[in-house]
Protein backbone atom coordinates (compact mmCIF):
# COMPACT_ATOMS: atom_id res chain seq x y z
CA UNK A 1 0.00 0.00 0.00
CA UNK A 2 3.00 2.11 0.54
CA UNK A 3 5.85 1.06 -1.28
CA UNK A 4 9.06 1.24 0.55
CA UNK A 5 8.50 2.66 3.73
CA UNK A 6 11.33 2.67 6.26
CA UNK A 7 15.02 2.42 6.68
CA UNK A 8 16.29 0.10 3.69
CA UNK A 9 17.56 -2.90 4.39
CA UNK A 10 21.56 -3.54 4.98
CA UNK A 11 23.62 -4.95 1.85
CA UNK A 12 26.13 -5.67 4.40
CA UNK A 13 25.38 -9.70 5.04
CA UNK A 14 28.30 -12.09 5.97
CA UNK A 15 28.18 -13.35 2.23
CA UNK A 16 28.94 -10.29 0.50
CA UNK A 17 31.75 -9.53 3.35
CA UNK A 18 33.10 -12.71 2.49
CA UNK A 19 33.23 -11.62 -1.17
CA UNK A 20 34.74 -8.60 -0.85
CA UNK A 21 37.17 -10.11 0.82
CA UNK A 22 37.93 -13.04 -1.80
CA UNK A 23 37.99 -10.01 -3.82
CA UNK A 24 40.89 -8.09 -2.37
CA UNK A 25 42.94 -11.59 -1.40
CA UNK A 26 43.01 -12.01 -5.53
CA UNK A 27 43.66 -8.93 -6.22
CA UNK A 28 45.08 -6.44 -3.77
CA UNK A 29 45.08 -4.00 -6.27
CA UNK A 30 41.63 -3.87 -7.12
CA UNK A 31 39.90 -0.15 -6.89
CA UNK A 32 36.79 -0.22 -4.46
CA UNK A 33 35.21 0.29 -7.90
CA UNK A 34 35.93 -2.74 -9.32
CA UNK A 35 35.30 -4.68 -5.92
CA UNK A 36 32.11 -3.35 -6.21
CA UNK A 37 31.11 -4.35 -9.61
CA UNK A 38 32.43 -7.78 -8.62
CA UNK A 39 30.46 -8.30 -6.00
CA UNK A 40 27.64 -6.52 -7.06
CA UNK A 41 26.79 -3.95 -4.70
CA UNK A 42 27.13 -0.27 -4.54
CA UNK A 43 30.67 1.48 -4.33
CA UNK A 44 29.77 3.20 -1.05
CA UNK A 45 28.84 0.15 0.58
CA UNK A 46 32.03 -2.09 -0.64
CA UNK A 47 34.09 0.97 1.18
CA UNK A 48 32.12 0.37 4.56
CA UNK A 49 33.08 -3.45 4.45
CA UNK A 50 36.36 -2.61 3.51
CA UNK A 51 36.73 -0.11 6.16
CA UNK A 52 34.46 -1.23 8.97
CA UNK A 53 34.44 -4.86 8.76
CA UNK A 54 37.66 -5.84 7.11
CA UNK A 55 39.72 -3.13 8.59
CA UNK A 56 41.65 -2.23 5.11
CA UNK A 57 42.80 0.88 4.66
CA UNK A 58 43.92 2.24 0.95
CA UNK A 59 47.40 3.34 0.54
CA UNK A 60 49.46 3.39 -2.29
CA UNK A 61 52.88 1.79 -2.70
CA UNK A 62 55.54 4.56 -3.53
CA UNK A 63 58.86 3.22 -5.22
CA UNK A 64 62.17 5.49 -4.39
CA UNK A 65 65.73 5.29 -5.91
CA UNK A 66 67.52 4.02 -3.51
CA UNK A 67 70.17 6.54 -2.16
CA UNK A 68 73.66 6.45 -2.30
CA UNK A 69 76.04 6.17 0.64
CA UNK A 70 77.87 9.84 -0.40
CA UNK A 71 74.09 11.31 -0.08
CA UNK A 72 73.09 9.83 2.80
CA UNK A 73 76.13 11.21 4.35
CA UNK A 74 75.33 14.70 2.86
CA UNK A 75 71.78 13.97 4.25
CA UNK A 76 73.08 12.98 8.03
CA UNK A 77 75.78 16.16 7.84
CA UNK A 78 72.51 18.77 7.26
CA UNK A 79 70.27 16.96 9.53
CA UNK A 80 73.69 17.44 12.07
CA UNK A 81 74.42 21.28 10.97
CA UNK A 82 70.45 21.94 11.84
CA UNK A 83 69.95 20.38 15.12
CA UNK A 84 73.30 22.07 16.01
CA UNK A 85 72.37 25.59 14.52
CA UNK A 86 69.08 25.04 17.27
CA UNK A 87 70.83 24.20 19.98
CA UNK A 88 72.96 27.19 19.75
CA UNK A 89 69.81 29.39 19.01
CA UNK A 90 71.13 30.59 15.52
CA UNK A 91 68.29 29.23 14.01
CA UNK A 92 64.89 29.73 15.18
CA UNK A 93 62.60 26.88 14.34
CA UNK A 94 59.37 28.85 14.40
CA UNK A 95 61.79 30.89 11.29
CA UNK A 96 62.65 27.64 9.64
CA UNK A 97 60.87 26.95 6.30
CA UNK A 98 60.63 23.55 4.68
CA UNK A 99 59.35 22.78 1.05
CA UNK A 100 59.28 19.49 -0.67
CA UNK A 101 59.73 21.64 -3.80
CA UNK A 102 62.86 23.35 -3.04
CA UNK A 103 66.13 22.36 -2.21
CA UNK A 104 67.21 25.21 0.24
CA UNK A 105 66.60 26.25 3.44
CA UNK A 106 66.61 29.50 4.80
CA UNK A 107 67.52 30.04 9.14
CA UNK A 108 67.18 34.00 10.10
Amino acid sequence: MFGNVGRPLSVKTAEKIERTLQVFERSPRTSIRKAAQKVGINRDSVRQIVVADLQLFPYTIQIHQRLSQRLLEQRLEFANTIVELIDNDQCDVNMLWCSPFSSRWVCE
